[in-house]
């Protein structure tokens, strides 16, 4: 069967395909293919145009194409960040002046200019939520599924249907992301678009993503964005329980992070390249003092992660509802997209009042038998929510051993504590480095978002 006469695009953004914006707020759209004319045709031009997705208003008239033999190519530049836009080729025959009478060509819908993240990591960043919890798809809010089309985003992101990345692929279906929610309040506080690449698996550790390690998954997120047109704007990354099995690697998961972020900044030239992160959520199932303590130092390498490395951000975890042993239910994922993207909004963008979480500054001794913590990273004042300190998941231990809690007392952006006896030698401190905590978190009045927890921090004299 012939081919019908008209315009066909070849290489160009897909329907529903979100486009990384420049600095500037702008990006540009490569478009090339093939052109059929009629029996009768003796002079044809190629003409594309941009307009918008809903009303048909027109953001790049009429554009002439450089036309070889039967192909054609054209660049539509400085596309401001919105949309959704559509594209519409069209074939201009024997010089006909009206262009919107062109012999019709293919078209291109919903595409947006906005930012696209990379979705890296375990279990809890793939998505198994659990439960009922009500995250419509939007459109705006798309992204590029398992079988390598871009789409309005719908959970579960992890779709295996039709996957052509099957390093990806999970042995059971998935449940409900975080990021949906994330990308839905980011879209509409920023009136941009926002594109989700997943690539995240469950159970992998650290070293998966690592090439100085194995790194498998990390050259498979390099295979799933490769054919991004302008790159992406960071990276929402939730992992680390796959590293607690052993003393070697929760000791260098912080060193190997470090690493894997600067490869993977390197890899894609953008040497500040967004990475939000997640601290290491609760696991109730098989806790021991030695599993424990390696969850609790995973726990405070990604704290010092966000404290240390440039444009690293990292929100609490151990608060969220689980529905199961270690897995966000769904409610949960909805708070926890709802947290990362008010830190977005907070330190990436700029564009709310600071929305951070608070981390521990410095611990202190105040005298033979008190102990003062400082915070930064506040919003509001610092709470315990309860009368009973000895319920606060804080253990302080020097050379005597563990000492307890006689008192504690909260100022604005820190924690007075009074101890039961006299502090002997090397001292240190921890809050929450349980893999099941049961006992209290202290509180930021201004986010109810739980401090980071922290591990063994060394007291200053």
């Amino acid at each position: 069967m012939a081919e019908r006469p008209g315009v066909f695009i070849e290489k160009g953004p897909q329907n529903f395909e979100i486009i990384q914006r420049n600095c500037d707020g702008h990006a540009d759209i490569a478009l090339s293919g093939k052109w059929i004319g009629t029996a009768d045709t003796n002079d044809a031009a190629v003409y594309v145009r941009l307009l918008m997705e809903d009303s048909g208003q027109e953001v790049i008239s009429y554009t002439k194409c450089e036309m070889s033999g039967s192909e054609w190519s054209v660049l539509l530049q400085n596309i401001p960040a919105g949309g959704l836009y559509k594209i519409e080729t069209g074939l201009q025959l024997n010089g006909n002046p009206r262009l919107d009478w062109n012999l019709a060509g293919e078209m291109r819908h919903f595409i947006g200019i906005g930012d696209v993240y990379v979705i890296a990591g375990q279990s809890n960043s793939a998505g198994y939520g659990k439960g009922i919890a009500e995250d419509a798809p939007e459109l705006g809010v798309h992204a590029l599924k398992y079988d390598g089309c871009w789409t309005v985003a719908s959970h579960p992101l992890g779709d295996c249907t039709n996957a052509v990345h099957h390093a990806s692929l999970e042995d059971s279906n998935h449940g409900n992301s975080p990021y949906i929610r994330f990308a839905k309040i980011l879209s509409n506080q920023l009136h941009i678009p926002i594109g989700l690449v997943p690539a995240a698996l469950g159970g992998s550790p650290l070293s998966s993503w690592n090439l100085e390690e194995d790194g498998y998954l990390y050259r498979n997120m390099q295979e799933i964005t490769a054919n991004l047109l302008n790159g992406y704007k960071g990276v929402l990354w939730y992992q680390g329980c796959g590293d607690t099995d052993f003393q070697e690697t929760a000791e260098s998961y912080g060193e190997r992070f470090q690493k894997m972020v600067d490869r993977w900044r390197s890899d894609c030239q953008k040497p500040e390249l967004i990475f939000l992160t997640c601290q290491l959520n609760r696991y109730r199932a098989g806790a021991d003092r030695e599993s424990n303590r390696r969850w609790g130092m995973v726990r405070e390498a990604q704290r010092q992660a966000a404290r240390n490395i440039s444009n690293c951000f990292v929100v609490p975890t151990v608060d969220i509802p689980m529905s199961d042993a270690i897995h966000n239910s769904a409610a949960g994922n909805i708070m926890l997209g709802e947290r990362l993207a008010w830190l977005a909004l907070s330190e990436v963008y700029h564009a709310v009042p600071p929305f951070t979480a608070a981390s521990l500054r410095k611990a202190y001794k105040k005298g033979c038998d008190s102990i003062g913590l400082e915070f930064d990273g506040l919003c509001g004042m610092l709470d315990g929510f309860t009368d009973d300190m000895k319920k606060l998941d804080i253990v302080i231990s020097d050379e005597n051993g563990t000492n307890g809690i006689k008192g504690c007392y909260f100022g604005i952006n820190d924690i007075f504590i009074q101890l039961e006896r006299e502090l002997v030698g090397r001292c240190v401190i921890t809050c929450g480095s349980g893999k099941d905590i049961e006992r209290i978190i202290p509180i930021d009045c201004g986010t109810f978002m739980p401090i980071l927890c922290f591990f063994e921090v060394e007291v200053e004299e």
